[in-house]
C-alpha cells in the first residue's frame, strides 16, 4: 500500500517538475517575443525593449498600440475578478461558478480579440487573419516573432503609433515645465525665507 503511494507521489512530483519547467520555458519564450514586437513598435534603436519584461505594462502597450486601453482595463478587471472568485470557488456556490465561467469567457474573447488586431496591424486581412490570429493565439511566442521579422504595420498603425509617440513627448515636455516651475518656485521661497529677519 505505502509502496504504491509512493510511486504515485513520486510521478505526480515528476508531472509537476516537466509542467514547471514548459510554463518557465514559454513564459521565456514569450519575453522574447515581446521583445521583438517592442523593437518592431518603439523602433529597431529604441531602449523601450525593456518595458517587455515587466507584467502588466507590456499587455498596456499591446493594448494600446494595436486596439485602446479600454480594453485593456476591462482585462484586468475581469483578470482580478477572477482571481477573487478563485479564492471564493471551496464554497461551490452555483453563482460563484456561472460568475467564473462568465469572466472566463470574456478573457478568452479579449485574448483573442487582440490576437486579431495584432493581425491586422501587420496587414493580415481574410481568411488569413484568421490563420494568424489562431496562431498567434496557440503559438504567441513564434506568430509574433514571424510576423515582427516578415511584415511591416498597416500605414494607418504606423501613423497611429508616431502619433502617440508624439503625444507622449508632448506630454513628457508639459511635465518637465511644469517640474522646472515648481523648482523655481521652491527656490524662490527658499531664498525669500533665507534673506528674512526675524527680530
Amino acid at each position: 500500500m505505502t509502496a504504491d503511494v509512493n510511486e504515485l507521489s513520486g510521478a505526480i512530483a515528476k508531472i509537476l517538475v516537466i509542467l514547471s519547467i514548459f510554463i518557465l520555458v514559454f513564459t521565456l519564450l514569450t519575453c522574447f517575443a515581446n521583445v521583438v514586437l517592442f523593437g518592431k513598435i518603439f523602433g529597431k534603436e529604441s531602449k523601450k525593449k525593456w518595458l517587455s519584461f515587466v507584467p502588466f505594462v507590456n499587455d498596456y502597450i499591446i493594448y494600446d498600440t494595436f486596439w485602446n486601453t479600454k480594453m485593456f482595463a476591462l482585462y484586468i478587471v475581469v483578470n482580478f475578478v477572477m482571481q477573487v472568485v478563485t479564492r471564493f470557488a471551496s464554497e461551490k456556490s452555483a453563482s460563484i461558478s456561472v460568475l467564473y465561467m462568465v469572466a472566463t469567457l470574456i478573457v478568452l474573447f479579449l485574448d483573442i480579440a487582440i490576437m486579431t488586431h495584432i493581425a491586422t496591424s501587420f496587414g493580415k486581412t481574410g481568411f488569413s487573419n484568421v490563420l494568424w490570429s489562431i496562431g498567434l493565439f496557440a503559438l504567441y511566442p513564434l506568430f509574433v516573432v514571424i510576423l515582427a521579422k516578415r511584415n511591416e504595420f498597416t500605414p494607418e498603425v504606423t501613423e497611429s503609433i508616431k502619433k502617440k509617440a508624439e503625444e507622449r513627448e508632448k506630454r513628457k515636455a508639459e511635465s518637465q515645465k511644469k517640474r522646472e516651475k515648481r523648482e523655481k518656485r521652491s527656490r524662490s521661497l527658499k531664498t525669500c525665507f533665507c534673506n528674512t529677519k526675524i527680530y
